[in-house]
């Protein structure tokens, strides 16, 4: 396997996880904890569907909330015994699964970017953070680049 096919199929496995990563982050939240909410006979239960997509968000945000709710929920379980049928365990652990998901999926968001654009992307992603509020015109990637090797051809010619 030549290091071309190599690349190809890492970069397809990765678009493979990151399309799993979010099926698992958005989908499965509204399926399993419906699930878990009739098994336990325990209606309030599906309060963790609105709390997996809050930890979703904080995961692609990069907060690290989750992880500090998991930690009380921890020396909770430490404290009062671990049973999933109590609120705050439950719902540490649907925040904290979510969160997971989603941070992984943004993981390999951005791998994939970086796989798709090169290097390129990370400097055009800067660019438009540097112009995020403002009123200057946010040209497209490829214009982007274009506009990049005009500079640097102008650059090197003036010296």
């Amino acid at each position: 396997m030549d290091d071309f096919e190599q690349e190809e199929f890492l970069g397809s496995l990765k678009v493979m996880l990151y399309c799993s990563s979010v099926l698992w982050a958005l989908i499965v939240p509204v399926i399993v904890i419906p699930f878990f909410a009739y098994y336990f006979d325990n209606y309030y239960l599906l309060f963790g569907i609105p709390i997996a997509y809050v930890s979703s968000f904080l995961g692609i945000v990069g907060s690290r909330l989750p992880l500090y709710f998991l930690l009380l929920c921890i020396g909770y379980g430490f404290w009062n015994g671990f049973n999933p049928r109590q609120y705050i365990i439950f719902f540490g652990l649907v925040s904290f699964c979510n969160f997971l998901f989603a941070a992984f999926a943004d993981g390999y968001w951005e791998q994939i970017k970086t796989i798709q654009y090169g290097e390129d992307a990370k400097e055009y992603a800067e660019f438009l953070a540097l112009t995020e509020n403002s009123s200057i015109y946010q040209p497209t990637f490829e214009e982007f680049k274009e506009m990049r090797n005009d500079a640097l051809q102008s650059s090197s010619k003036t010296f």
